[in-house]
């Protein structure tokens, strides 16, 4: 998914530099100036998009995957009553399967609500009683 955004981005990045290198100047002067500028903010906008999706994709490849989890940290997958979700970063809802998993971060409200239950653990969470089935 993040490689796939990381591509759009490309793609955004590589479409705005060339209608901005398109760009002639014409006898409109001002007007040359404001659609260069305007492209330039977009094209700023799309590179910090990208950065962004490198520091996420980052985090995931720092990650243990083969590693046993007793407990909800960054890494496991914790199951509750409620719904599936990856402690990894915060990207969302995510279709497994046919199967959805939130991907999380664990400095999110819910991250650090789970963060260090162990299975059959309860609590409440913004109303809601949470049962950690399992982790995985």
């Amino acid at each position: 998914m993040l490689e796939s955004k990381a591509g759009e981005a490309l793609q955004m990045l590589a479409a705005l530099k060339e209608s901005r290198d398109g760009e002639t100047k014409s006898s409109a002067g001002d007007k040359y100036e404001t659609a260069r500028a305007m492209t330039q903010l977009e094209m700023e906008k799309a590179e910090i998009q990208l950065d962004n999706i490198r520091l996420l994709q980052h985090e995931l490849s720092r990650i243990e995957l083969d590693k046993t989890y007793r407990t909800a940290e960054t890494g496991s997958l914790v199951i509750t009553g409620e719904g599936k979700y990856f402690i990894a970063v915060g990207i969302g809802k995510v279709q497994v399967g046919n199967e959805t998993v939130y991907v999380i971060s664990a400095a999110s409200p819910l991250g650090q609500f789970l963060s260090g239950k162990s299975a059959g653990d309860t609590g409440t969470f913004q109303g809601k009683e949470f049962r950690i089935l399992s982790i995985g």
